[in-house]
């Protein structure tokens, strides 16, 4: 499980990106996780900065894209998460402001209050209720 070290400055924002890049050499680098869905959708993500911030609210950039590189577009993307091994979710309700390029999706209100094993997941869902796609991506927080 890619582990981020983490840093307490202002401003910091985790942004996951899809790039239509090889993963090649950056396998335990949080910032260049890629990974697919069970339905072969591809997501990745990758951080703007070296770290995430802790006890600050920030925003993310979700991408996801199906098996032929095609955005996954004009959807409805929620997102969860928490710590597992707690017992709890989020301290927050992370919100999609908007998709502001097809497939990219920007997500506000995240904030992680420690340090430890997260979970985020991420669904994608038509304006049927349909699951277009969905991922859990895991990392550790670290100091």
């Amino acid at each position: 499980m890619p582990t981020i070290q983490g840093a307490l400055g202002p401003g910091f924002q985790i942004v996951i990106l899809y790039l239509l890049l090889s993963n090649a050499g950056h396998a335990n680098d949080f910032s260049y996780l890629r990974e697919n869905d069970a339905n072969g959708n591809v997501w990745e993500i990758r951080l703007a900065t070296a770290s995430p911030p802790l006890n600050q609210i920030h925003s993310w950039y979700i991408s996801a894209f199906n098996s032929e590189g095609h955005p996954l577009t004009d959807l409805t993307l929620s997102i969860s998460g928490g710590m597992r091994a707690h017992g709890h979710g989020l301290p927050t309700t992370p919100k999609v402001s908007a998709e502001i390029s097809p497939g990219i999706y920007q997500v506000d209100g995240i904030k992680f209050q420690m340090w430890g094993e997260w979970q985020v997941q991420s669904e994608l869902t038509d304006q049927h209720g349909n699951t277009v796609g969905n991922h859990e991506f895991e990392f550790i927080l670290a100091p």
